[in-house]
């Protein structure tokens, strides 16, 4: 699944970076950082009950960085790409903070949103051009479908 995921999140991150506006390429750029920190901990962990409590701190400052483009932007879909990151976060914390849960019911918790994240970001940078939004931010936002 992670290389698969790797794979989708570098065509995206391509298009966003080059099409893609200040809000695009600061969410990209976050998510890519949290991926590239989350492989290195899940490979350096001894077990996932440890990953998870050490993936948590990774995935709150993803959620802020995001929330952080959200209060920047006058882009609608970054709040979509926070909300996405929110629902991983609580998940997260209430399986971490569960006395008893299963593994693989906790991975599909946590790595649900990870696709549906990726492809709202190059989704609304798609429509910011389609709706001649351009890379400065200048262009008429009313014009999006």
């Amino acid at each position: 699944m992670a290389i698969s995921y790797a794979v989708v999140l570098l065509a995206i991150a391509g298009y966003v970076m080059v099409k893609g506006g200040s809000a695009g390429r600061a969410n990209i750029i976050a998510l890519s950082i949290a991926f590239a920190a989350t492989q290195y901990l899940y490979q350096n962990s001894p077990s996932y009950a440890v990953f998870l409590v050490r993936l948590f701190p990774v995935d709150v400052a993803l959620l802020i960085a995001q929330l952080t483009v959200v209060a920047m932007s006058r882009r609608t879909w970054c709040a979509w790409v926070a909300a996405f990151q929110l629902n991983a976060v609580t998940a997260e914390a209430a399986i971490i903070s569960s006395e008893a849960y299963r593994v693989p019911f906790a991975y599909m918790l946590t790595t649900i949103w990870a696709l549906p994240t990726a492809l709202v970001i190059g989704i609304g940078v798609w429509r910011d051009n389609k709706a001649g939004i351009l890379r400065d931010g200048q262009g008429n936002p009313s014009n999006i479908i």
